[in-house]
């Protein structure tokens, strides 16, 4: 039985690859991919799980939304066992995934229609798609290219026709797969300001899987995966002051927490961890 606030839950959860390729880093067959993991998710937070290639962060993303099943264990998703296929579609349109790879989540000739193809899936009626349509192109910023064919946007605005075609279709949860790994900076930015703001403002569920360790720092919690197990979980803070178990799992230290680290190791020490550049510029001018 699921906790009344908790979106998702993984209860001892194990997934095994049969094939020679595993799609997560691993080869061989029989790899357990994740293995017994132990896992919550509320309603409303952000959250990051952080691991390196081959940890197997990718297919704890697939496990929530039922594009994979366990080998062992249950996953709920609002109450949901993904293990029961009568339950399949909801799952799906409860959380919606967003891939590396945003190419492989473009199917239509124009971008209005591309927001469309979801609603059409989900048999929304054409005067219910429209203001949809409108109010997601609206938030990712791309309500002036509707019309536009997707092949003429760039990589950042094609990962947001991605999130808004998500958007649309009107999940309580988004993942974000490293969604960002394939962006310049700015892009990079663009598509973390519009995930924050729809955590914040529209309060959906956020899981941001990521190696890009400054686009977690404001998550609310943060996972370490390593070797198909959960190594360590916490606030931001929580994790990145504890640097060896951070090192250890393949990861660093985001830039200014790290500057602030080798600044300590020379005598200055803030009394926490400074993870932003505000926070740093607040602590080295004494302002509280």
């Amino acid at each position: 039985m699921m906790e009344a606030n908790n979106f998702i839950e993984f209860h001892n959860v194990s997934f095994r690859y049969d094939s020679a390729d595993s799609g997560d880093g691993e080869d061989g067959e029989n790899v357990f991919a994740v293995s017994g993991i132990d896992f919550t998710v509320k309603q409303g937070e952000f959250v990051g799980i952080l691991g390196r290639n081959g940890s197997g962060k990718s297919t704890l993303a697939k496990l929530m939304n039922a594009l994979l099943i366990p080998t062992s264990g249950d996953v709920y998703v609002n109450g949901m066992n993904t293990r029961d296929a009568s339950w399949l579609w909801e799952i799906r349109k409860s959380v919606g995934m967003i891939f590396q790879n945003p190419d492989n989540q473009i199917v239509a000739s124009t971008v209005e229609d591309d927001v469309a193809f979801g609603l059409e899936n989900l048999g929304v009626p054409r005067e219910e798609m429209e203001p949809r349509i409108n109010d997601a192109l609206s938030v990712v910023g791309l309500a002036d290219r509707r019309l536009k064919e997707p092949h003429y946007l760039s990589g950042g605005q094609k990962q947001r026709l991605a999130i808004a075609g998500i958007l649309a279709m009107r999940p309580s949860c988004i993942v974000l797969d490293e969604s960002t790994a394939m962006l310049d900076p700015k892009g990079r930015d663009r598509i973390i300001s519009i995930v924050r703001e729809l955590n914040l403002r529209e309060k959906i569920t956020i899981i941001l899987i990521t190696h890009h360790m400054d686009e977690v720092v404001d998550c609310d919690r943060l996972f370490i995966i390593d070797k198909g197990r959960i190594i360590k979980s916490g606030t931001p803070g929580e994790i990145f002051s504890d640097e060896e178990t951070v090192v250890g799992a393949g990861l660093e230290l985001p830039p200014v927490c790290e500057l602030f680290q080798r600044l300590g190791l020379l005598g200055l020490r803030p009394g926490e961890t400074v993870l932003t550049k505000e926070a740093g510029v607040e602590f080295l001018t004494g302002v509280r």
